[in-house]
């Protein structure tokens, strides 16, 4: 959905794509008077207020990354015992020097592997697994002080790391999410998402592969990480630095603990990140930028909120967001699956079934 003032003249092949917009009139930035442009964001702000609830962290020097940002993040324990250092992790990462899909461990010192140099989109509108794919959406803020907002979907090949579907423009912001985390036994996609046009937060479940998606319930708070534990419950940590416990059926609420991290930034934004949970060992990963715009792997205690730093980026990436995290096989014990782990996790339920029929007792 385009909002605002449609610029015509972009050097992002993206804006090319744009549908017209309708609200203001047709004027380019470059020769948009400044009252207008300060107007034309302040009204945006005002009727789509999720669309400026994140940001990225600004762009600075390559040489700046020599030096460990500066962080307000209480000091937290270092130690963590339900970490699984085989696990990989994707992450699409978005960075002036860096950017695109990435793999890593959770280990001390992390070390990351580049998937991909895309830099055009970045799943930091929420993304799912399909099949061999990763589809998400983009919600390109590039041109946000001049009053333009535009949402994309598009894919990922996860066998190539190249884009399979080209970024599309959405007709509102209905697929835009704050967060979203998979269920690695269904591969349901649940999460927060803006309404259609960026006024409110709720709760729903998005198709990607049919670009729909339900409303279950309006959303009390902003996420900046997410994840389905093995209970069945959404876990997610909010712009408030909560831990909160969320019902996938009603989109109740349950607070449950400080993670010791303030995610905040100045102006009342958080910066982009993103979280999720290992269905193996049930642990919260939270790839987290703090308030300070410095990032980290952490853990997350779901049954007190607190967060454990699991380690730093390298000096490279510790001004980065990353987005989309994602578990690649996300399924319990999975060693066979069909990019959910839905094969053997049925074959599994159907020996219980079968046993149970026969009179054993499992």
């Amino acid at each position: 959905m385009v909002v605002g003032l449609a610029l015509a003249i972009s050097p992002q092949p993206l804006l090319s794509q744009r549908a017209k917009s309708t609200e203001l009139p047709l004027k380019t930035a470059k020769n948009a008077p400044g009252a207008e442009q300060a107007r034309a964001s302040h009204e945006l702000r005002k009727s789509s207020p999720t669309l400026f609830l994140q940001r990225s962290v600004p762009s600075r020097p390559a040489g700046l990354y020599k030096e460990k940002p500066f962080s307000v993040r209480q000091k937290l324990p270092s130690s963590v015992s339900s970490v699984d250092p085989s696990l990989v992790l994707w992450g699409d990462v978005l960075s002036p020097t860096l950017p695109g899909f990435h793999s890593f461990s959770p280990v001390n010192p992390i070390a990351v592997t580049r998937l991909n140099d895309y830099s055009q989109a970045f799943f930091n509108a929420g993304c799912g697994r399909v099949g061999n794919k990763l589809c998400g959406v983009y919600l390109d803020l590039t041109w946000q002080e001049y009053g333009f907002i535009q949402s994309y979907y598009f894919t990922v090949d996860t066998d190539t790391w190249q884009v399979a579907d080209a970024p599309t423009p959405l007709p509102d912001f209905s697929l835009s999410a704050v967060e979203t985390a998979q269920d690695a036994n269904t591969g349901e996609v649940f999460g927060e998402f803006r309404n259609a046009d960026g006024s409110g937060l709720e709760w729903g479940v998005v198709d990607y592969a049919t670009k729909t998606r339900t409303t279950i319930a309006q959303a009390a708070n902003a996420y900046v990480a997410l994840g389905i534990a093995q209970d069945g419950y959404a876990y997610g940590v909010a712009q408030d630095g909560n831990l909160y416990k969320i019902d996938r059926k009603t989109g109740g609420e349950t607070k449950i603990g400080s993670t010791g991290v303030a995610v905040v930034a100045d102006g009342g934004s958080s910066y982009f990140q993103s979280g999720e949970i290992d269905p193996k060992t049930n642990t919260f990963y939270w790839a987290a930028t703090d308030a300070a715009g410095a990032s980290a792997l952490y853990t997350v205690d779901l049954s007190s909120g607190l967060a454990t730093k699991v380690g730093d980026y390298p000096n490279e990436y510790g001004g980065a967001n990353i987005t989309g995290l994602t578990i690649p096989k996300a399924a319990a014990g999975n060693t066979e699956d069909d990019g959910y782990g839905r094969r053997r996790y049925r074959r599994r339920q159907n020996y219980a079934t079968a046993y149970r029929t026969a009179g054993y007792k499992l």
